[in-house]
């Protein structure tokens, strides 16, 4: 083929060697992500999650092999973009490991399909949507108190599934999120809409902008 003037013509030799270095950059980063694996998890998750696949039939070469796996079904909403981000925010911030097993764990009571209720529903809350808000906290506010958003997640948790709020806990998510600092507060908002539902979206924007500014649920 001939070049035409003032233009590059890419070789096949050129084409191979960025294909080479594109599989190059996705095993490095594998690697990189198998490690993270290995260092933000337990031995012992790692050895519960090899096993439940091992159970289902699943061969998983150790943490590497955790990464790539495909389940059957469905496919996963997080692809490899998502986890990279996802590792990056939790070395950036120095989180913790025990709140992000923790919402794995209750993650794993809705694959039940029998109705929460009553305490089980509350731990269910506090263990998911209750410890994201805590994580979102200490992005937001490194220096807070831990403990602070749980209550205020655990009632979003419960409205959204249309589960009835124990009104201890909308107390003591009202009393917490005062307690929180101005940065972290937003972690916490959003539970005013459960406490206080709106009808439109303009409703909705109208409180959570006005608890945001007063600090208060």
């Amino acid at each position: 083929m001939v070049p035409r003037k003032g233009r590059t013509v890419r070789t096949d030799d050129t084409h191979a060697d960025e294909v080479t270095s594109a599989e190059e950059v996705r095993q490095a980063s594998e690697a990189a992500a198998g490690e993270r694996i290995s260092r933000l998890l337990d031995p012992a998750a790692i050895d519960g999650l090899l096993a439940d696949a091992d159970a289902a039939g699943l061969s998983i070469d150790g943490p590497d092999g955790l990464i790539d796996r495909k389940a059957p079904g469905q496919p996963s909403r997080l692809n490899e973009t998502h986890r990279t981000a996802l590792a990056g925010v939790i070395e950036r911030h120095g989180l913790p490991r025990e709140p992000l097993e923790a919402m794995i764990d209750a993650r794993c009571r809705e694959l039940d399909a029998t109705p929460l209720e009553g305490a089980e529903a509350l731990e269910w809350a506090r263990g998911t949507a209750g410890q994201a808000a805590e994580v979102a906290a200490r992005i937001l506010d490194e220096g807070g108190v831990a403990g602070r958003a749980l209550a205020a997640g655990a009632i979003w948790a419960l409205s959204k599934r249309d589960l009835p709020i124990d009104p201890a806990e909308a107390e003591l998510a009202k009393a917490d999120a005062r307690l929180l600092r101005p940065a972290a507060f937003p972690a916490a908002a959003h539970a005013v809409l459960a406490l206080k539902p709106a009808g439109s979206e303009f409703g909705k924007r109208m409180r959570l902008t006005w608890a945001v500014a007063r600090g208060r649920l």
